[in-house]
């Protein structure tokens, strides 16, 4: 089997698709077929232009255990293929994918031009299968993608009889739909006096609301929550919690009213006392001495916090070099040859065939106390061995939970402060123009938190935020930083965000259900992360020592790859 992978992953770098077929035709018509071997024959015969072979190989992989990125990807090469949409097979099968309406979506926001150029010929055939079959979820998304006018009212009565049997995703993309065919309006329309819906569907309704930053009127804040009062749902796992969740959401709306006019009208002068700010620096070190000369320019010469160092003893100077990582440890060429390699193996399989290489990017460097204290101009620092138990268990995602959470307890142990700052070691950040703290801490105060990454949805983790900045009240970075705390509860409750925890999602949930409004800071920029690239000839090094009583194909790809970028560097 592993002569296979190396060869499918050596034909795939060199693009030989028709050999790639023909090597793998074997895996198409098997009973048991290998999930990632059959991935590669979809893509080889997409890339040839079979789309016959494709669609059947398709239909065979989506039995099997597969990821869902994977299935989008697939789903993707059909829709941006002209000459692929026209047969009558793909159309029909397309329209039954569950992953067709995101990638539909997808194409009208990243690439609007070519979503032009196949809209027509994808608006056709989609009609002439509407003839064809009675309505459905997908079918009435894909309406609302395409602007078919003429299927409008068809869809809109699908729309409000049908929402209540509708998951948070689909809601999701139909809503965008919706407010693009016919205004915002219609989706708030199916939420009426006159129809009780389940807590499931109101929640979805107001995250959507807030996403696309529609403020509710007086009248639909007080009409939602009468019906929350009202509402009989069963008291059972996750919406009794997305039920106190909508409370908060929809009083957060009726309480705006309220604070915009206190905003409009005279008030106290501002107190004279300084806030009390504390700036949680928490995670590995990597990058760190770079990364702090820009907050010294910044947070720290205009706010003055109060320093609280969390890390780890290794300061950690390449990251491990996992698929989505690999850009940031390589060079260009060199790292796209090294992930498709990993594609075709995994990370432990990469360890063990090129010690050399991996034992390069391991920094024996360990963090000081004392050294930390004089960097950072604090003594607030706390070192821990993240080798040993109990941390030893933890992966990355846990243990930038734990880190977070660790910081933010030291602080609060040490004094009342007003706001809290958390930022990675590696997060350098840059302002256009000067800021205007004042307004910065005044919002944090009536519940507003200001993050690296604003709200959005996400095809695979659903609902994400930045996670390497925030600023925010103590109350709120009490909220922010307690997914290590709080997710195995949010688990047990059935709730998202809890176990296992995700980067990016965990916080998004907690924040959202907390009724706290998300934002940027203007005139504040994030440079890239501090990455440590490992040089081409260090590689180049470690890849002879690796290969010298080898030299399989893999072995050949990645030192082509990595010559390529020793003459790029010179």
């Amino acid at each position: 089997m592993s002569d296979i992978y190396e060869q499918a992953a050596r034909l795939m770098q060199e693009k030989q698709y028709s050999q790639l077929e023909n090597l793998l035709e074997n895996t198409a018509s098997s009973p048991e077929p290998n999930p990632e071997l059959l991935s590669m024959y979809v893509k080889s015969t997409i890339a040839s232009n079979k789309w016959a072979k494709a669609l059947a190989a398709w239909e065979l992989l989506r039995q099997h255990s597969v990821e869902h990125s994977n299935q989008i990807k697939i789903a993707k090469a059909f829709v941006y293929m002209p000459d692929a949409i026209e047969m009558p097979e793909s159309i029909s099968y397309l329209l039954e994918a569950e992953e067709t309406p995101s990638v539909i979506e997808e194409l009208k926001i990243v690439n609007r031009s070519h979503f032009n150029t196949i809209q027509p010929s994808l608006a056709k055939l989609t009609r002439a299968q509407l003839e064809q079959r009675p309505l459905s979820k997908n079918l009435c998304q894909i309406i609302f993608l395409l602007q078919l006018d003429d299927w409008k009212e068809q869809a809109q009565c699908f729309l409000t009889d049908n929402l209540n049997s509708y998951t948070f995703e689909e809601v999701c993309v139909f809503h965008n739909s919706a407010k693009e065919l016919f205004g915002y309006d219609v989706v708030f329309e199916c939420f009426n006096q006159n129809k009780q819906h389940s807590t499931e569907n109101i929640f979805s309704l107001l995250i959507l609301n807030d996403i696309h930053q529609q403020k509710l009127t007086r009248h639909q804040a007080t009409t939602l929550l009468n019906q929350l009062a009202q509402s009989e749902d069963e008291m059972k796992p996750p919406f009794d919690k997305a039920k106190a969740a909508s409370f908060h959401l929809v009083n957060k709306h009726l309480s705006a009213f309220n604070f915009d006019n206190l905003l409009s009208a005279s008030s106290a002068p501002p107190s004279p006392k300084k806030p009390r700010i504390a700036l949680c620096i928490s995670g590995q070190l990597r990058g760190y001495q770079q990364a702090f000369q820009s907050l010294k320019d910044t947070l720290i010469k205009d706010l003055s916090p109060d320093i609280f160092v969390h890390t780890w003893l290794d300061v950690g100077g390449y990251r491990e070099p996992i698929l989505s990582h690999a850009q940031r440890v390589f060079p260009s060429c060199f790292s796209d040859a090294y992930k498709n390699a990993l594609m075709a193996t995994d990370l432990n399989g990469m360890k063990t065939k090129y010690p050399s290489l991996f034992a390069k990017l391991k920094d024996p460097t360990q963090a000081s106390p004392d050294g930390l204290r004089n960097f950072y101009g604090t003594e607030h620092v706390v070192i821990e061995d993240d080798s040993q138990p109990p941390f030893s268990t933890l992966n990355n995602f846990q243990k930038m939970y734990y880190k977070m959470h660790a910081c933010h307890e030291l602080a609060m142990q040490t004094s009342d402060y007003d706001y809290v700052i958390r930022i990675r070691p590696d997060r350098p950040i840059h302002c256009t123009a000067a800021i205007d703290w004042e307004q910065v801490l005044s919002s944090a105060k009536h519940n507003h938190v200001f993050l690296d990454g604003g709200l959005r949805l996400h095809s695979t983790v659903k609902m994400v935020v930045g996670d390497q900045f925030a600023l925010g009240s103590k109350e709120t970075m009490d909220i922010y930083t307690s997914s290590w705390k709080s997710a195995e509860f949010f688990k047990a409750q059935h709730l998202p965000g809890g176990l296992p925890l995700r980067p990016h999602s965990s916080i998004a949930y907690r924040l959202w259900m907390s009724g706290k409004s998300i934002g940027r800071i203007d005139n504040m920029t994030f440079p890239p992360l501090i990455n440590l690239t490992l040089p081409a000839t260090d590689i180049l090094k470690c890849l002879q020592i690796d290969s010298a009583n080898r030299m399989d194909d893999v072995d050949r790809l990645l030192l082509s790859a990595v010559q390529k970028d020793l003459i790029l560097e010179k």
